[in-house]
């Protein structure tokens, strides 16, 4: 297992939020953590990995040339293992619609991984 490998799984096993939080407020980084509504599906779970960012632009009109969720498709069907999609939407508070970013990815590399 390489050193990457290694810190990410000393990362899932000895933070959480508050800590996360704590040092990121001490930093001087304050309101960094997902809204207290926001539940995991499964309790049990952890989510942990390298980040992969994709930015979020709302659409405000149906145009049949253009494929609205192509870009958002294309970053979780190439996440790789021990990635995790991250959207930038700017302080929006709404998803794209039909986009269901807290289960499992349904990619190829996600199944590999299994």
């Amino acid at each position: 297992m390489n050193s990457l490998n290694q810190k990410l799984d000393e990362a899932r096993k000895n933070l959480y939020s508050a800590v996360l939080s704590d040092t990121l407020d001490s930093m001087g980084l304050l309101n960094q953590v997902l809204e207290p509504g926001i539940r995991p599906i499964d309790e049990s779970k952890v989510l942990c990995g390298w980040a992969r960012v994709g930015l979020y632009f709302p659409i405000y009109h149906d145009d049949e040339t253009v494929n609205v969720y192509e870009h958002e498709l294309k970053l979780i069907d190439s996440l790789k293992p021990d990635e995790v999609p991250v959207l930038i939407c700017h302080g929006l508070n709404t998803l794209p619609l039909g986009v269901n970013y807290f289960r499992p990815v349904p990619s190829t590399s996600s199944q590999e991984a299994a």
